[in-house]
């Protein structure tokens, strides 16, 4: 791992100073990453939003766009090229639009997809690490395939709730069904109101949810709620942990200090342990610990992880085996939700079974006596 002392190689005149490509003296632009030199502000390496009053792009906007970009830079197209070309056509109107109001400026694309998506921390920070490599079709590739992998996992998330979500719909609708002998109006009054609640729900996790602010107050309850029960927390950490790695990697490819590589990662990660502990990383580092070391203070890593990162820094492949690291945390966060919907799952139909059973038999056993007891009035002298 780098030495937390050591700092980028001077930028020199011949090379670009986002990306460090190779440069011509006349040239205007890049054309490694498309930052106009004359209006070039200098690298944003902080995992922080950058505030778009016009609005944001929708996850599956942003994905169309980096993927339609990356096939554009990876074909010799620079980005305010693209901008004005034909193949914006592929985009929405919006997200068109947009995309060619940000590019004016001539900023880094970092900045750019900053502004056009600000929630994602971890994808723009492993974009602007990748970034410093060079190889911008590649990084634009990377953050599409990531955005790609997120709406699938809420895509199996989603159909996985479907079957609990169905049965609770489903008892709420059949538990009252007895009442009906009394009128629509009456099972209607007892079985809407849980009926629409459990729709509302349905709506607010999976349509409004997702296009909420990670910062917005649903959001942040949620996410605490989450943390709080044991399976989905542990999902949650294991996420954390994975994020952590994988940028970690890609700060060290592209040649960041360590101080810089641990405080992007930790404050981008959205683990609760490692998300401010980017600081006291740095010092260990400084005393001289090893990576390992440090991360096992952190308590967030678990003993196998710590052994491979441990073996990897003596053999000095840390870029390699992180990445490997990462991607097992990430299965196994993707295994406990799906073990949780299930669990879940099971439980629901568990108890709505049983509560069916029991509305049903209660409730006709009380019609029947209520009939017996009609009987017997009739049948009295």
């Amino acid at each position: 791992m780098p030495h937390s002392g050591q700092r980028f190689a001077h930028v020199e005149t011949n090379r670009c100073p986002n990306c460090r490509q190779p440069r011509q003296v006349s040239d205007l632009e890049c054309r490694g990453c498309g930052i106009v030199f004359a209006k070039y502000r200098g690298p944003v390496l902080a995992a922080r939003a950058v505030p778009n009053p016009a609005g944001r792009l929708s996850s599956r906007e942003l994905e169309v766009l980096l993927s339609t970009l990356s096939a554009a830079i990876g074909a010799g197209m620079t980005p305010a090229a693209f901008a004005d070309s034909q193949a914006v056509q592929q985009l929405s109107p919006r997200a068109a639009a947009r995309l060619r109001s940000e590019l004016a400026g001539g900023i880094p694309l970092s900045e750019v997809l900053a502004r056009l998506a600000p929630d994602d921390a971890a994808g723009l920070a492993l974009f602007r690490a990748r970034e410093r490599q060079g190889d911008l079709a590649g990084s634009l590739k990377a953050l599409s395939d990531r955005l790609e992998q997120q709406r699938k996992d809420r895509q199996r998330t989603a159909a996985a709730l479907a079957y609990p979500g169905l049965l609770l719909l489903l008892a709420c609708l059949l538990l009252p069904l007895p009442l009906i002998v009394r009128g629509v109006g009456v099972y209607l009054s007892r079985a809407l109101p849980p009926a629409i609640a459990v729709v509302a729900l349905a709506l607010g996790a999976f349509v409004i949810g997702p296009r909420l602010s990670p910062r917005s107050a649903p959001r942040r309850w949620a996410r605490q709620l989450g943390l709080a029960l044991p399976i989905s927390g542990a999902a949650v950490r294991h996420r954390g942990v994975g994020t952590f790695l994988e940028l970690l990697a890609s700060c060290l490819r592209a040649g960041l200090t360590a101080r810089e590589a641990l405080e992007l990662s930790a404050s981008a990660s959205a683990h609760p342990l490692l998300q401010h502990s980017g600081k006291a990383l740095v010092r260990s580092i400084e005393q001289g610990a090893t990576l390992a070391a440090a991360l096992a203070d952190t308590g967030a890593f678990q003993p196998s992880d710590l052994a491979q990162i441990e073996a990897a820094e003596r053999s000095g492949t840390l870029d390699r085996v992180l990445p490997v690291v990462a991607a097992e945390r990430h299965r196994r966060a993707r295994f406990l939700v799906m073990a949780g919907i299930a669990a879940a799952g099971g439980i629901v139909l568990a108890a709505v079974i049983g509560l069916i059973a029991w509305r049903l038999i209660a409730g006709w056993s009380e019609i029947f006596q209520s009939q017996g007891s009609d009987i017997d009035k009739l049948m009295e002298p």
